[in-house]
């Protein structure tokens, strides 16, 4: 819905220490032991990756609209009520439904 360029995130750590794994591997002998057990860190910081983009990043900016919106409408049928006005049964039709 909104393609805000704001809420791109930078380059995680878990990306930082595999760009920083796969530099050091490029010094290395491939035959080396050492470049052995680097290879078995950078399978296990890939699966890291996998597992935290699995989790999430964080708040979905569809979901602090709607719920603004939610709020926003309440917010305004109480002010009108406040007001002395009457909210009649077709009013409270705009207020979202809770899921």
């Amino acid at each position: 819905m909104f393609n805000l360029k704001f809420w791109e995130k930078k380059q995680s750590h878990i990306d930082e220490e595999i760009d920083r794994c796969l530099n050091q591997m490029e010094l290395l002998s491939s035959d080396s032991e050492e470049y052995t057990k680097m290879a078995s860190n950078l399978e296990v910081l890939y699966k890291a990756r996998v597992h935290s983009k699995e989790l999430g990043n964080g708040i979905n900016p569809n979901t602090l609209v709607t719920v603004g919106g939610s709020i926003a409408s309440v917010v305004l049928i109480l002010f009108w009520e406040q007001a002395g006005n009457v909210i009649t049964s077709r009013a409270t039709n705009f207020t979202p439904k809770i899921r």
